[in-house]
């Protein structure tokens, strides 16, 4: 226990130190961001019963993109936006408002999350019984699928940013919006589905080491966006590594992610196959992967409220747009494209609750975040989580949810559900009778 807090501590200490010598803004702004830091920070290590969890991520979320990078930011006068109009970069009361609103979203979800947090009853997978040959099967139509769709150029099936050399003609590719994504968030996916299924399940090692490969083949981690890299690999790195589940292990490992990882990731994104560009630089939070605070506070500063059509186009996701033309289009495309020629912008979580019912909705977004963060976590947690069927749905969610909350929430929505149903698929497609004992 004294060894729990002199981490919690030494760590505390760390964060608030990095944010109070942040140069350049103003003292209100500075204790606020501090004060957030420190309420973050220090629920990362609260829970030592559940090592990893919904809650630590959003926890992690808020510390990084609403606080830190925030504050440097502001520190350095840097605009990640694209809006022309709506200059941030001396508006210290705009900073100032936006982490007071801060401080309310974490008081508010972490006073919240303790009074959901109860235990729920699961099936266990002791009679769940798949077929390894309809794995392998699924695994390999995956990777032929991706062969095929690449044969014309395919290098990129492992560096995603040859694509932006004019090195490889992109054009024929083929496929139109429907196809790829179809292809790239459910196809290509199954691969990781079937590897999933097949840990959790302890098939044999044989099958387990083929599985990874074809995985390792089809969803190559320096050929997909980060996001992408983190929603498949990270579920594949808690059931292979039982580490994983000691305390402070995630949160360390998330803090290593999002560091050095992600940093090292982005020199694939433009990569022109000179090694020696290749390097790390942590001026990372000044770019527009780190926008979500500022464009929250550009939503907030231009009062777009949709009263709700845009949580609509979230529930309807699946409608193509062939039949519904007045489809809404993802919040941060739909604020961006009324200023701005570049609308591929995220919109943060709790932003969507402003644009859809005002503050009320920010409110409302968190009760929702924490009640729905505090289920899942105590029915994997407090169940037994290592036979549960829900487990790789759940380390699923866990790997995704930084994703949702950077957002935009149509498109992140789309994509975890894509893979949600493809881990459904799976286990019904690869079924056997609770009467065979086949394990390959």
């Amino acid at each position: 226990m004294l060894r729990q807090y002199l981490v919690i501590f030494l760590f505390l200490s760390f964060v608030i130190a990095v944010v109070w010598n942040i140069t350049g803004v103003s003292n209100l702004y500075r204790f606020l961001a501090v004060l957030n830091a420190g309420i973050a920070t220090f629920f990362l290590f609260t829970y030592q019963d559940r090592p990893y969890s919904l809650h630590k991520v959003v926890n992690l979320f808020v510390l990084f993109f609403f606080v830190i990078a925030n504050a440097v930011q502001y520190s350095t006068r840097t605009n990640t936006t694209t809006f022309p109009l709506t200059t941030l970069a001396d508006d210290a009361g705009a900073y100032e408002r936006f982490q007071f609103l801060v401080l309310c979203i974490l008081v508010c979800y972490n006073f919240l999350y303790p009074l959901f947090k109860k235990a729920s009853p699961v099936t266990d997978t002791r009679n769940m019984v798949l077929s390894s040959k309809r794995l392998l099967l699924l695994a390999f139509f995956s990777l032929a699928c991706t062969i095929f769709y690449y044969r014309n150029a395919i290098p990129l099936m492992f560096v995603r940013g040859l694509s932006d050399t004019g090195e490889i003609e992109m054009q024929n590719l083929g496929g139109g919006n429907v196809g790829l994504l179809l292809f790239d968030k459910v196809i290509r996916a199954l691969s990781f589905a079937c590897l999933i299924w097949a840990v959790h399940l302890k098939h044999s090692k044989t099958i387990r080491v083929v599985l990874f490969l074809t995985m390792l083949i089809t969803l190559f981690p320096t050929a997909l966006a980060r996001n992408a890299t983190a929603m498949y690999w990270m579920p594949v790195l808690f059931l292979l590594f039982r580490f994983m589940e000691r305390k402070n292990v995630f949160v360390l490992t998330m803090l290593l992610g999002l560091l050095v990882i992600f940093p090292f990731l982005e020199n694939f994104r433009h990569w022109k196959g000179d090694f020696s560009s290749v390097g790390l630089s942590f001026d990372f939070m000044n770019e527009m992967h780190f926008d979500a605070s500022q464009n929250f506070m550009i939503l907030l500063k231009l009062d777009v409220v949709t009263w709700g059509r845009q949580l609509l186009g979230v529930f309807l996701f699946w409608l193509p747009r062939s039949l519904w033309e007045s489809k809404p289009i993802g919040s941060g495309h739909f604020v961006a494209e009324q200023y701005s020629d570049f609308t591929n912008i995220s919109m943060p979580f709790f932003a969507e609750g402003y644009i859809n019912f005002g503050y009320i909705g920010i409110l409302a977004f968190v009760f929702f975040l924490a009640w729905f963060c505090a289920y899942f976590d105590s029915m994997y947690w407090e169940s037994r989580h290592r036979s549960s069927r829900i487990t790789p749905y759940y380390l699923l969610l866990i790997s995704s949810l930084l994703f949702v909350l950077r957002g935009d929430l149509m498109s992140s929505t789309a994509y975890t559900f894509a893979t949600l149903f493809d881990i459904y698929v799976v286990s019904k497609i690869s079924a056997m009778n609770q009467t065979c004992s086949e394990r390959g």
